[in-house]
């Protein structure tokens, strides 16, 4: 399962986890998730995103492309995002 996880969003307190076939939604937080997630695996970039590392296809300015979809790169996370990669 964790392999298949694209990106998980965050609206306030329902995440999305997004996979190439599915999106799943749960009353949860970001926060509770990127704490059980292998740090070597997901990264938050966002205070609304997490995304999984193999999966970023491309890096443009301040935001990821993975699976036709830009997250945003918050500046709080740019230096432990360039750090992950």
């Amino acid at each position: 399962m964790l392999n298949s996880i694209l990106f998980i969003e965050s609206d306030r307190n329902y995440i999305t986890v997004i996979t190439k076939t599915q999106k799943l939604s749960y009353i949860d937080s970001l926060k509770n998730w990127t704490v059980k997630l292998p740090k070597n695996q997901f990264i938050q970039v966002h205070k609304s995103w997490a995304v999984q590392l193999n999966k970023i296809e491309a890096i443009e300015r301040n935001r990821i492309k993975i699976s036709n979809t830009y997250i945003p790169i918050g500046d709080s996370y740019k230096n432990r995002f360039r750090e992950a990669l």
